[in-house]
């Protein structure tokens, strides 16, 4: 749960939000996402209050989640297809396999999901989640399982989807790939806000930051 947690989360910029197992990452990414209702308090875009699964503010969302929300018995080809009907884009076919290829997904295209690897589902669900051109993507742990290949791929996309003003709240483990941008890097404890700054991060820096703020809560 969150205590106290009140922030302005800017577009065009992205955050990587840190803490321990418990500390309110999970929390916070289901409320952003309008899947979990705060007990206190909202959530507003734009100025305007979000309600509870409020199906205009989820036009304008990407989420990467731990559930991939893939369908384990379509092809890549068909899942691509199918969640580019749900969001009206056009020339739909051409689109899907355009980002098939960008996604080095286009050779298993047309086998079922439930053949592909964890790094495959875990690039065809990236797919899914930014193939709108979402204003806002939350990316929870979206490195996991990831070669090095799929990692380039993601850490391009996230710049690509920056350079196109997308909001970017991500949580991660993966400390190495913040010195790869220029993010907000938000430390949760206990559900408590502990730690806010914008910069380029060191591994080494992140884990003193982290160990300071267990060790000053103890």
């Amino acid at each position: 749960a969150l205590v106290d947690f009140s922030y302005t989360f800017e577009q065009g910029k992205l955050y990587f939000i840190l803490g321990h197992n418990g500390s309110g990452k999970s929390t916070l990414l289901n409320i952003l996402s309008a899947v979990e209702r705060p007990s206190q308090g909202t959530l507003t875009y734009n100025g305007i209050s979000v309600s509870f699964r409020d199906p205009e503010y989820r036009k304008n969302l990407g989420y990467l989640a731990h559930y991939l929300y893939l369908y384990p018995h379509l092809t890549g080809f068909e899942n691509a297809l199918f969640f580019s009907g749900l969001y009206g884009i056009e020339n739909s076919e051409k689109e899907c396999l355009r980002l098939l290829k960008e996604f080095r997904l286009f050779e298993a295209k047309d086998k079922t999901i439930n053949q592909y690897s964890r790094g495959m589902l875990q690039k065809l669900a990236f797919l899914r989640s930014t193939i709108h051109l979402p204003k806002i993507l939350l990316l929870d742990e979206p490195f996991t399982g990831l070669d090095f290949e799929a990692r380039k791929i993601f850490l391009e996309k996230i710049s690509e989807m920056i350079q196109k003003n997308t909001m970017i709240i991500a949580t991660t483990h993966d400390l190495e790939v913040l010195s790869t941008f220029q993010s907000t890097v938000i430390v949760l404890k206990d559900g408590m806000l502990q730690f806010s700054e914008e910069g380029i991060f060191s591994a080494k820096r992140l884990t003193e930051i982290l160990s300071q703020e267990n060790s000053s809560r103890l």
